[in-house]
């Protein structure tokens, strides 16, 4: 990958990102990430990653920028940026469950360039299955760069219409936790 990314949330989603980009020799230079919290950051400095506390920082320094935060924070995090992001105009990959592209360009002051994605549990081993939107101005070097990102950590297919994004969201992302239940229940069983 030739281009910069920065992923504005530390949690385990950023963190399992981070990982398949790493893993498959991406430079630790053309990553970077913010948070507020300095302990979740402490774990990505040490690998080379760019971290600060600075979200405006980090739009500036990113051509794509993953927004990697809870869905009751998006309009916290995303307004002060307006400036920087029409400046800048970086690619906007928006994991944040339940937040429409058209939510997006409001708090972004119509910003064009965004995808909507869902990535699921079993990222965090690199086995993930995700979801994505591009939205109809994202140009296909954008839509591939978005590609290449969730393709990191598993397996990424391109949906054609946004709102399937949330039946993705649905079956794809709490699909392995009933999996997962149904496995506990039979262990618990079997040791009984």
């Amino acid at each position: 990958m030739s281009f910069s990314v920065g992923f504005i949330g530390a949690g385990n989603m950023a963190t399992a990102l981070t990982g398949g980009f790493l893993d498959q020799n991406f430079s630790p230079r053309r990553l970077a990430m913010s948070d507020p919290r300095p302990q979740a950051l402490q774990e990505h400095a040490p690998k080379g990653i760019f971290t600060t506390d600075d979200n405006v920082e980090l739009v500036r320094r990113s051509d794509v920028v993953v927004l990697a935060v809870k869905p009751q924070v998006v309009a916290e995090v995303l307004v002060p940026l307006r400036e920087v992001w029409q400046e800048r105009q970086p690619l906007l990959l928006s994991i944040a469950a339940g937040v429409t592209l058209s939510g997006l360009k409001n708090l972004l002051g119509g910003h064009p360039a965004m995808v909507r994605a869902m990535p699921n549990t079993p990222a965090l081993v690199q086995c993930g299955a995700s979801g994505y939107f591009c939205d109809p101005v994202v140009d296909e070097a954008q839509c591939r760069q978005a590609h290449e990102i969730l393709a990191a950590v598993g397996v990424a297919l391109k949906v054609e219409r946004e709102e399937l994004i949330d039946a993705v969201t649905a079956l794809s992302g709490s699909g392995p936790a009933y999996c997962f239940l149904v496995m506990e229940a039979m262990q618990s069983a079997g040791m009984a």
